[in-house]
């Protein structure tokens, strides 16, 4: 529990939705958007919603571009863990690195 922002005195566990300050049953706004501390804050969160949904609303839309960023990244962190393991075994042969990853892992324990 928070002391109130505005009262001191007095707990609370409810925060304003949109500056997250701690208010007290007295300080509370209560909106159809939610609980603010002020008109000023639940204006704010009305307008910053409403440019949401003008531009896109949700962000889980799928992307082509992002999956292929994906993709790529994890290639190329695959290519890395393979040249790492190359240098570290010295082989390329998954069979022969598995065998020595288990000979060096019984080493350290």
């Amino acid at each position: 529990m928070q002391k109130c922002a505005n009262h001191p005195a007095r707990f609370t566990a409810i925060g304003c939705k949109k500056c997250k300050l701690p208010i007290c049953e007295e300080c509370r706004l209560y909106t159809e958007d939610g609980v603010f501390c002020s008109e000023g804050c639940a204006q704010e969160f009305r307008e910053f919603s409403s440019k949401i949904m003008v531009h896109g609303g949700s962000r889980s839309r799928f992307s082509f571009s992002a999956w292929i960023k994906h993709i790529a990244t994890a290639a190329i962190l695959v290519v890395v863990i393979l040249v790492a393991l190359y240098i570290w075994l010295g082989t390329t042969d998954p069979g022969e690195m598995y065998s020595q990853i288990m000979k060096q892992l019984k080493l350290l324990f």
